[in-house]
């Protein structure tokens, strides 16, 4: 593998945080990571055919969607292609004005994905096409959830939706890898609560999986 390269710090000199500024920032440096990787090919390969056998991979997402940003979602969806992997995660949330902040993420990762899209090879573009609706940002972290998640029940969308979750146990071995903690819990607690159960269990939606688009 190359050496790593240093990139540009998320963070502006003076300190701002502004959404387009952080979009600016993650774009370029993604493109500059990017830049630095090697074909993708040889890297898929280094794993022993007998365990790609025993672990098929069903889907492909990212942590905190970067997969979405330009310079990287053209090689993922030729990965995905490749490798016959039929799902690759379209994290375009339904924007609302009555989530000012979870809206902002939003529309930077909407952005992101547009001009990601231009990078993509038209033979790959239909595999993107074909992943489900997602939801899920306006729940994250919020103390709400379960109300929140019950909504978003309700108002599905015709065909499959992703709904994003983070649930856990806020554990010693948590603590030690993710500062992300307590709200896990909440959100384990609220996919386990007996009114989102009751709900799923009413015949207009059905729990599926990713392995259910193959």
């Amino acid at each position: 593998m190359r050496a790593r390269r240093l990139v540009p710090s998320l963070v502006v000199e003076t300190g701002e945080r502004g959404a387009v500024t952080v979009f600016r920032r993650v774009s370029s440096s993604l493109r500059a990571a990017a830049s630095s990787l090697r074909a993708y090919r040889p890297v898929t390969s280094t794993q022993p055919e007998p365990a790609r056998r025993q672990l098929p991979a069903t889907h492909i997402d990212s942590h905190r969607h970067l997969h979405a940003m330009p310079g990287i979602l053209p090689v993922v969806a030729a990965v995905a292609h490749d490798a016959a992997i039929h799902v690759v995660r379209r994290p375009l949330d339904r924007i609302s004005v009555l989530d000012p902040v979870a809206s902002a993420k939003m529309l930077a990762v909407h952005a992101a994905w547009r001009a990601a899209l231009a990078g993509v090879a038209p033979a790959h573009r239909g595999l993107l096409a074909r992943a489900p609706h997602f939801r899920g940002m306006a729940m994250q972290g919020m103390p709400d959830i379960r109300e929140r998640l019950l909504a978003t029940i309700d108002q599905l969308p015709i065909g499959a939706t992703e709904i994003m979750v983070h649930p856990g146990y806020d554990d010693e071995v948590l603590a030690a890898q993710d500062a992300f903690r307590a709200e896990r819990a909440v959100e384990l607690k609220a996919l386990c609560d007996p009114a989102v159960i009751a709900r799923l269990k009413k015949g207009d939606v059905k729990l599926v999986s990713f392995k259910d688009f193959s």
